[in-house]
This record gives C-alpha cells, sequence and structure tokens, in this order.
C-alpha cells in the first residue's frame, strides 16, 4: 500500500519514510473494523484487510472507484442516497456517524454501522476522509429478539391470566347451562337458542386454550406438515368467521410441496396467522390470494391481500408485537401479535417472512420461506 496523497507526495523517498509507511499499512491493515480512506469526492484511495473480508471482493473491486458503488450498498438507493450525503458532510469538515442496511458476508443484507471522519489536510490542500465499517448486525438482530421475547413474555404472562380468570367462571357458566338446557322442552319457541349458546360456551373455551397454547411450539422437532391440508383448514375457519365480509380466499397449490418439515401446529398458525391478516385488511368483497410452491430448495409461500398499502413508516415496525403500526386505514381489528408471532415461528425454523414491495403500490404481499433440506434429505 502506498500513501496516495499526503504530506510528503512531493518529499524524496528516504528510508524513514518507507519505514512510517510500512507503519501506517500494518496499523491500517490490523484494525478490527473495516476502514477506506477515501478521496474528497468518495472515491476509494486504500481499503483495509477487515473491510475486504465483510465485502467479500478483492481489492480491485474497491480501489479507485466511489464508496457508495462498493460492494456494501449495491442495490441499496437509501444506504447509497445516505452515505454520499455524510461524505459531502465529511468534506465541509464535520465527522458524521450513521447506521444502514448493507451487505455483509458474501452479500447477505445486515446492518453497518459507518462513519466519515475528515483527515488533516494534505500538502496539496486536500481533505481526505476515513470511513470506518463496524458490523452491527448480529448485534442489532441480538438487541431485535430480546425486544421481541420481553414484549411476547409480557404478552404470554397476560394471556395465562386472562385464560385463568375466564375460565373458572366459564366452567360455572357451562355447568348452569347444562341443568337449564334439560329444562327446556324441545317445542318451546326459544329451544333453537340452546344451541346457539351451547356453539358460543364451546368457541370462548377453545379461545382460552389456545391462549395456554399460543406459545408452545412442542411438537416433535422431525414432524412434517401437510400444506394442501393447513391451507384449506385456514380457509375453511376464516370463511366461517369472516363470512360476513364476503372476502374471497384464492389459492393456487398448483406447485406445492406435499409436505414441508414443519410441525403440523406450528405450520397452522403461520398460515391462519397471514392468512386471516390478510382477510383483515381487506375490503368487503375483496380478495386474498394464497401462493404456495416449491422453490429450489425453499417452500415459499405469497400471501396477498387488496387492501391499503401498508405506509411506508411502517414497514419497518409490522412485525412488532402490539408495536400500533397497524392502522384503522389497513382496516384490522386484530391486537397486533400475529405477525410478530408468525416471524418468531418462521425465524426458529431457519425461514425468513418479509413484507414485499407491490410495484403498484396496492395492497400488501407477505411472503415467507421454509428451508426444505430435512424433507428433501429425507427423500435420498
Amino acid at each position: 500500500m502506498s500513501i496516495p496523497v499526503g504530506a510528503e507526495t512531493h518529499a524524496p523517498v528516504t528510508p524513514q519514510r518507507n519505514e512510517r509507511e510500512r507503519c501506517f499499512r500494518a496499523i491500517f491493515n490490523a484494525a478490527l473494523h473495516g476502514q477506506v480512506l477515501l478521496s474528497p469526492q468518495g472515491t476509494c484511495l486504500e481499503v483495509n484487510r477487515a473491510a475486504l473480508a465483510m465485502s467479500g471482493v478483492p481489492r480491485t473491486d474497491v480501489v479507485d472507484r466511489p464508496l457508495v458503488a462498493g460492494p456494501w450498498f449495491a442495490g441499496l438507493p437509501d444506504a447509497v442516497a445516505r452515505v454520499r450525503a455524510a461524505i459531502g458532510e465529511a468534506g465541509a469538515g464535520a465527522t458524521v456517524r450513521l447506521e444502514t442496511d448493507a451487505h455483509v458476508h458474501a452479500g447477505r443484507l445486515g446492518r453497518l454501522d459507518c462513519s466519515v471522519t475528515p483527515l488533516p489536510r494534505t500538502a496539496t490542500g486536500e481533505t481526505l476522509l476515513l470511513c470506518e465499517l463496524r458490523d452491527v448486525t448480529h448485534r442489532r438482530r441480538s438487541e431485535e429478539a430480546l425486544r421481541e421475547i420481553g414484549a411476547l413474555t409480557t404478552i404470554g404472562r397476560l394471556a395465562a391470566r386472562v385464560s385463568h380468570e375466564i375460565n373458572n367462571p366459564l366452567a360455572g357458566i357451562q355447568n348452569a347451562f347444562l341443568l337449564l338446557a334439560d329444562a327446556v322442552p324441545a317445542g318451546h319457541p326459544h329451544h333453537r337458542f340452546l344451541t346457539c349458546i351451547e356453539r358460543e360456551i364451546q368457541r370462548i373455551a377453545s379461545v382460552t386454550r389456545s391462549l395456554y397454547e399460543t406459545y408452545r411450539h412442542d411438537a416433535p422437532a422431525g414432524a412434517a406438515g401437510s400444506m394442501a391440508l393447513a391451507v384449506h383448514d385456514a380457509v375453511s375457519f376464516l370463511d366461517q368467521r369472516h363470512g360476513h365480509r364476503h372476502v374471497r380466499i384464492r389459492t393456487d397449490l398448483r406447485r406445492a410441496p406435499a409436505l414441508v418439515p414443519v410441525p403440523d401446529a406450528l405450520l397452522r398458525q403461520t398460515l391462519y396467522n397471514l392468512m386471516q391478516n390478510a382477510v383483515e385488511a381487506s375490503p368487503v368483497g375483496g380478495e386474498v390470494t394464497v401462493v404456495v410452491e416449491a422453490v429450489g430448495q425453499d417452500c415459499v409461500i405469497t400471501v396477498h391481500d387488496d387492501g391499503a398499502c401498508v405506509p411506508a413508516p411502517l414497514r419497518e415496525r409490522i412485525f412488532e408485537p402490539m408495536s400500533g403500526a397497524r392502522t384503522a386505514a389497513l382496516r384490522t381489528g386484530s391486537m397486533g401479535i400475529g405477525l410478530s408471532l408468525v416471524r418468531q415461528s418462521v425465524r426458529a425454523l431457519g425461514g425468513t417472512v418479509t413484507l414485499l414491495a407491490d410495484a403498484d403500490d396496492h395492497g400488501a404481499t407477505f411472503e415467507v420461506r421454509l428451508p426444505m433440506i430435512s424433507v428433501l434429505r429425507a427423500a435420498e
């Protein structure tokens, strides 16, 4: 590595200068976080080993190119705009620090803590910039997971308490109803209400049981679920529950795998929560589209509704439990934990769930990717 521009640019090459350059190179490359030396215009003059290891590309793909065109920010217009603005501010003499999405470690999307610092002026009057890159992906994900665990733990405790408080009087109501039901003759004009009351009591009992079971994923780890059966059951349940809204659920399972390496209860919970969210977000008479297909070694589930578009400020928070990100504009009456449970379950299975950007700026499309590796290996 040579000093591209510096106070000694026009000085004769001496052993002392060579020694200083070697020391500079050693310190530069020994840094545990990425460092990139920039021109005032943001062109990469030098890059250290940590930054190259983070990018996964050779030095020739970085040096003499604009930082914003580097592998860290390729295809991320928001990140490019923020980094370009930071370079401009640093060129004016300010130290700028920001955190942004970036490609780290073999192109995977992560988070970078990025700072741009102006260095002392050189003999030519230019101010070089030092950009430092720190991969904070794991730290941010850990913090996010801790926040979710805290929120879900609180919800779980509240759910258990509510369930307990409801179950006690519900048992008394159910016993009293059974005694009174025998006293109403079949020919009584109001006898038909008995079955309605019984169904509603059973429904409340089912709700209280689900409050206990919501956070219990105790199915065997090697279990596989039937995709077609889980989808059809979810459609049937939602048609019963939301039939008055006349929202049509259209399914396409032609390319769906027969089995997925997911415990059946977990698969059903994921599908039901996704589809219920879509139905509730759709207008009366709207349509929800569910497509399941095998793509490579993944099972891809796509759920699209034709309701209101999710506002940009809420897209990053849509999966947070009880975050308030579900607004009246989305036409949903849920408590805001369904999508959080979906993400928690899918991540636990090694998959991903994403709110896709719709080209027509209409409705919302959620994509779930579940790895099929265990099923594929079992079939070999």
